[in-house]
């Protein structure tokens, strides 16, 4: 890509060969009394500037006219003789129209630059709208002008200048590559240049255009993989231990729930032969054939088909350039060893960040903890967890990955040696090495979150608020902040180094209200809404259809099942349909047509405390929420400055403690000891977190004097979290 810049007072200049690609032409066509066609002025800067130039060069102008043409043999008029615009001497032949479907250009136009890139551009992410039928539009069009482009450039006299594709503006940000791509097969040199007329957003607001990669790689030219397709791969001997069966199955689970991975995703399995004089091993080989061309017969296209799969050996050059080249790698083994695969595939990724995704029941699966955990003889659940590898954002891959190769970088080869050999005694003078035990807590343990939240780095906390910081109730307007829960808050917001956010369920204003404490980042309906502590408030963009959906819930909701002390609860973006006052009998019946009310209605339904909520059909929870407080706060880089104490207590708050393992102490507020949770740690009460806050204000007001000393004067009834079960509906 190059910059252009021309010299506009300058009237003699020399230019090369030149192709404008903009989204209209340099002049309206309308028709006059008669029906003919004849070119109006059009007004702005690009056309008094570039025009001129265009004319000069004998170049090319693609672009749209401004009227839907019916027929496209239709000349273009040539320009008025009185005509003195910047467009007078531009021959017919030197422009070259593109023809746009009405519906298709309204989707773009008006759907796709002016509903999301305008206001997304502007830093008003709160105003734009993401439609992927818009973006397909888009797409499109973005097609149609480069293909008109390279027919222009077929046209251009053969000069010895090489000449310039000039791409401009927010409506063409894809057009670059299919020039480029065009170009070469035609073999037609040129070079391309790309100006763009609106401010570019920062990072943490353009990534949350759902395609942002593509129009990146696109304004900068670089050619997209034209396959377009993610891999997900598998590397294991062929042994029934290695749960490929499981995996394959949960692949095809994955089209049939997610038929959006259609010809966007191929699972490329390779299966080292193992065994292969025994029948049971034998007859593994059949049922995974037999699986691989079922699945391959049932979803495979003219272009694709969705397994490749490699019965066989793989050198180590060629398997490393498959690490490297795979958007996740599938470690889901039924049962196995530490499996090195998982450190292998870290190992490779030195540029690109891929997602790990392991099963509880390897050995690596144990250390690895920024990795997805799923459990193999879960098939819907495998399934899910592929989704949201394949659909995980680029910064959560970057964070997750950094912190997976920098443990494996400490944790290889020598170190597992060098603690093998000193647990044996046969290392007499070496370095400590530290190993940690799951065992009940106890007051030493609180050197765990000393030595984690060290004596410089700033601590983020992020709490949740009902049945965290505040306990229960039977009504969400009961649920008061304790007085001396709400002392120690207003301590440590001003407590050096400590900064405070409340990410709840709660509708954003209502949850900054009941605490009522300023300096606090508040995040309501689940970090859809958020206040930062200097008043300003993000807002994640909602589809356009949302609201009217929003009244026809809340209207059926109302009617349908607001009796026997059932209700809901309107918070804005979302609507909690609340039963807890419903007899116990009458539950289950009350809350399952909730359920199918909700996603009749295009919301699906999270659980919560003896309530459903009807969340929209955006990707975004608490732990999107909570990394995009954190770069907000801290920058691209917090995860290497500040320490984070995240703490709630229900399924809605899994999602934080999943998108940050391993790079926050979590907290699970639970009564029940043999709960399934991403939590690193077990809290029996909201009493146990005041204990808890009270020990970081202890502790983050004393560090500069302490020297390393842990104060003890606080105790806290805390346990590891073993084996997991599954959550209850408290």
């Amino acid at each position: 890509m190059q910059k252009i810049i021309l010299d506009m007072s300058a009237p003699n200049y020399e230019v090369g060969p030149l192709v404008v690609l903009s989204n209209r032409l340099p002049f309206i066509l309308k028709r006059d009394d008669a029906g003919n066609l004849v070119r109006k002025a059009s007004a702005g800067g690009l056309v008094t500037a570039v025009a001129p130039v265009v004319v000069r060069c004998k170049g090319c102008w693609v672009g749209w006219p401004g009227i839907h043409l019916q027929d496209l043999s239709e000349p273009i008029p040539e320009s008025d003789s009185n005509d003195n615009t910047p467009t007078a001497g531009l021959l017919s032949k030197q422009v070259v129209p593109v023809n746009i479907e009405r519906e298709m250009f309204n989707q773009y136009y008006n759907g796709c630059c002016n509903g999301a890139f305008w206001p997304l551009f502007h830093s008003m992410p709160d105003r734009a709208v993401f439609l992927a039928e818009n973006w397909k539009a888009y797409s499109q069009v973005n097609q149609f002008f480069a293909n008109r482009a390279i027919d222009a450039l077929k046209a251009l006299d053969q000069t010895s200048q090489i000449p310039l594709v000039w791409i401009h503006d927010y409506h063409l940000m894809l057009a670059a590559n299919t020039v480029r791509q065009g170009a070469e097969e035609a073999n037609l040199p040129c070079k391309l240049g790309f100006f763009l007329h609106i401010p570019f957003p920062p990072w943490d607001i353009f990534r949350l255009f759902p395609w942002d990669d593509e129009v990146l790689q696109g304004v900068l030219g670089k050619s997209v993989n034209q396959s377009s397709t993610k891999v997900i791969l598998g590397v294991d001997r062929l042994d029934y231990t290695k749960g490929l069966v499981h995996r394959l199955k949960a692949f095809e689970r994955l089209l049939e729930v997610h038929p959006e991975h259609i010809e966007k995703v191929t699972l490329l399995q390779i299966a080292v032969p193992s065994r292969t004089d025994v029948k049971e091993y034998q007859d593994l080989k059949e049922e995974v054939d037999q699986l691989v061309g079922h699945i391959n017969g049932r979803f495979t296209t003219p272009n694709w088909s969705p397994i490749r799969y490699i019965y066989g050996c793989v050198g180590q050059e060629e398997l490393a350039a498959f690490y490297r080249d795979a958007a996740v790698a599938l470690v889901t083994p039924l049962r196995d060893g530490m499996n090195l695969v998982a450190k292998e595939f870290v190992a490779c990724r030195v540029k690109d960040p891929g997602v790990l995704i392991v099963s509880p029941f390897a050995g690596a699966g144990e250390t690895m903890l920024e990795a997805l955990v799923v459990n193999p003889y879960e098939i819907n659940d495998a399934a899910s967890v592929l989704h949201r590898a394949l659909t995980m954002p680029e910064d959560e891959r970057q964070v997750r990955m950094h912190h997976l190769r920098r443990r494996e970088r400490l944790n290889d080869v020598n170190h597992w040696m060098h603690s093998f050999l000193k647990a044996m005694g046969s290392i007499v003078n070496g370095d400590e090495v530290i190993q940690s035990t799951m065992l009940p807590m106890t007051a030493e343990d609180f050197e765990y979150l000393a030595s984690y939240i060290g004596e410089y780095s700033r601590l983020a906390l992020l709490l949740d608020y009902d049945g965290t910081l505040a306990p229960i109730a039977p009504h969400p307007d009961l649920a008061v902040l304790p007085a001396e829960t709400k002392r120690v808050l207003e301590k440590l917001v001003n407590t050096p180094d400590i900064y405070v956010a409340i990410v709840s369920g709660r509708n954003v204003n209502n949850v900054k209200n009941m605490v009522g404490i300023e300096g606090i980042t508040y995040a309501g309906n689940h970090g859809l809404e958020i206040i930062h502590p200097d008043g300003t408030k993000f807002v994640h963009p909602m589809p356009t259809e949302f609201e009217g959906k929003v009244r026809n819930l809340l209207k059926a909701l109302q009617e349908e099942v607001c009796h026997d002390g059932a209700w809901v609860e309107n918070k804005g973006a979302l609507l909690t349909f609340h039963y807890r006052e419903t007899p116990v009998p009458l539950r289950a019946e009350l809350a399952e047509k909730a359920r199918k009310l909700m996603i009749e209605n295009g919301f699906s339904a999270g659980k919560a405390h003896c309530a459903l909520e009807a969340r929209p059909p955006v990707q975004w929870d608490k732990g999107r929420a909570s990394i995009y407080i954190l770069r907000t706060a801290f920058g691209v880089d917090w995860s290497e400055r500040v320490k984070v104490i995240y703490a709630g207590d229900d399924v809605t708050d899994e999602d934080a403690m999943r998108a940050l393992k391993g790079m926050a102490a979590t907290f699970l507020v639970t009564v029940s000891p043999s709960v399934r949770t991403a939590a690193d740690r077990r809290l029996p009460s909201t009493d146990a977190i005041i204990a808890l806050l009270k020990w970081v204000e202890n502790y983050m007001s004393s560090r500069s004097l302490r020297k390393g000393v842990v104060p003890g004067n606080v105790k806290l009834e805390v346990s590891f979290v073993s084996e997991p079960q599954e959550v209850s509906n408290k």
